[in-house]
């Protein structure tokens, strides 16, 4: 049997944006999402002790308020964050789920993961 981590961002989910070199550094939304790629890492660190994974699966469920953003983009911001925590390089996830869920109170959005 596969160890397996589960853990969850609290708060408004962020997904990736576009951006460049000189926009990551002014650019309101690509500051915000470096910013949760960051609070990601430090949330997957605590959670997972040291454990790194290679054929990683991750599943996801994204509870959000609002229009939403596309899957992909959601699952890059947790496969960024947790790179150099959760494996080495995002290149070792195998295989990725993610599921939206739409939410009528910003206190239950968050971002569920598992990986194994």
């Amino acid at each position: 049997m596969r160890d397996s981590l589960y853990f969850v961002i609290p708060g408004h989910p962020i997904p990736a944006v576009r951006m460049t070199q000189k926009s990551k550094w002014v650019n309101p939304r690509a500051i915000a999402y470096l910013d949760y790629k960051r609070t990601i890492g430090m949330i997957a660190r605590a959670s997972a002790k040291g454990q790194q994974f290679e054929n990683a699966v991750v599943d996801m469920k994204v509870y959000f308020m609002g229009s939403g953003g596309d899957v992909d983009n959601y699952i890059k911001s947790v496969l960024d964050g947790c790179n150099g925590v959760l494996w080495k390089d995002d290149r070792l996830v195998v295989d990725a789920h993610c599921r939206k869920y739409k939410v009528d109170n910003v206190n239950l959005e968050r971002i569920e993961v598992e990986v194994c």
